[in-house]
């Protein structure tokens, strides 16, 4: 979107304000299923941007949803199950048998505990049907299971009747610098791949991998995105498993789409420090590795009611502070400026993944929890019932 289209939208429904380009990203969602054609399936990880999923299901093969928050999203979407893969370290007893009744013989979970498998086993056979699972591979993290542990599940797997084990799943980061750290993990799946062949007569049927493939944020940024994703493709075709193979991905193809609209509210200096107070702020923009503002986003500054001229960069240094009274709510670090003045619109670009879920609270659709009160004369009292965030986190106009 240009600038101009931007200040419009942001005249019309105020500031802070997110804008997501669906062309951009059918742009480059196309793209990146374009280079992985006839190497690799593309999947979508919904918990990048919810909002984009009616978008994605022209584009995305699969569907990577970690919660029953975005599962829900799935269903009010209408998204095939066929689609669905239902991961996530957390699978919820409670909830856990209405995800896998609806997918059971139609789409895929993945497995990371042996406590999950139990789990899982025990809720396909309630369903009547069999599921696929996918067991994944840790980094050493709280993600997945070693190979040892992969190992066992192959051996034992026909104790697990309702289950059918298709393959492995790994993702081990994001922003990866350099191809070679990719090459090792593949090779260390390969590896598995063929260890699981040779010892327990197990033919994987598919292989789903997240590269971390990293994205330009920063002005200190120069990743190639192109040669990054080529070169990927390239060792994907190298590796010795030729079964199908699915490449998740969800901040690599929708961060270009994104916008975060804040306007300057307040100008001054304090202490020799210049300072722009925001209507936004941190808790709203979120770039991996952002760092207190020690990293400046890309972005432009429109002087609103002075010609409302865009700029990227000024003279002189400010940091940037949201509308929160924490000193932690700093979104640049002298950052280059030209005047800034109030009601001056900052356009913050490349925040098409994860930023809409406001940091943390309603990052993966999981639900916003009870609020209590306590006191010995009352006892407990409800403040605010639990939330569905599944409620928040939707395109209402958008709904199949």
């Amino acid at each position: 979107m240009k600038s101009t289209e931007l200040k419009n939208t942001a005249d019309q429904y105020g500031t802070p304000l997110y804008v997501f380009d669906l062309d951009e990203f059918a742009r480059r969602a196309g793209w990146i299923k374009d280079t992985l054609k006839g190497t690799a399936d593309f999947c979508f990880a919904l918990k990048a941007n919810p909002f984009l999923l009616n978008c994605a299901d022209l584009l995305a093969d699969r569907f990577e949803i970690c919660s029953p928050g975005e599962f829900a999203l799935c269903i009010k979407a209408g998204i095939s199950p066929e689609k669905i893969v239902y991961s996530g370290v957390y699978k919820d007893p409670a909830t856990t048998p209405e995800v896998i009744g609806r997918i059971a013989g139609k789409g895929t979970a993945t497995v990371e505990s042996p406590a999950q498998l139990e789990l899982l086993d025990k809720c396909a056979g309630e369903a009547g049907n069999v599921t696929d699972v996918l067991i994944r591979i840790t980094s050493g993290n709280q993600f997945g299971v070693d190979e040892e542990e992969a190992c066992r599940m192959i051996r034992e797997r026909a104790s697990y009747t309702n289950l059918k084990i298709t393959g492995f799943q790994m993702y081990t980061g994001t922003q990866k610098k350099k191809l070679r750290t990719i090459e090792k993990e593949l090779n260390r799946l390969d590896a598995l791949i063929v260890r699981c062949a040779d010892e327990y007569g197990f033919t994987a049927a598919e292989l789903e991998y997240g590269p971390g493939l990293p994205v330009n944020y920063f002005e200190d940024d120069a990743f190639d995105e192109e040669a990054m994703l080529t070169g990927f493709c390239s060792l994907l075709s190298g590796m010795q498993y030729n079964g199908r193979k699915c490449v998740e991905m969800g901040r690599f193809a929708a961060s270009s789409c994104g916008y975060y609209l804040t306007s300057a509210g307040d100008v001054k200096n304090s202490k020799g420090q210049n300072i722009v107070i925001c209507d936004g702020g941190s808790h709203q923009l979120k770039y991996f590795g952002q760092n207190m503002g020690m990293r400046i986003p890309f972005f432009d500054l429109i002087k609103i009611g002075r010609d409302n001229q865009t700029t990227d960069h000024g003279d002189s240094k400010w940091s940037i502070f949201g509308a929160l009274c924490t000193v932690h709510d700093v979104i640049a670090r002298e950052a280059l400026l030209d005047d800034p003045r109030p009601g001056d619109l900052f356009i913050f670009k490349n925040t098409g993944a994860y930023s809409v879920t406001e940091g943390m609270a309603l990052f993966l659709s999981r639900d916003l929890p009870t609020v209590l009160s306590f006191d010995k004369g009352t006892g407990v009292r409800i403040l605010r019932n639990r939330m569905a965030a599944s409620d928040i986190n939707c395109a209402e106009n958008e709904r199949k």
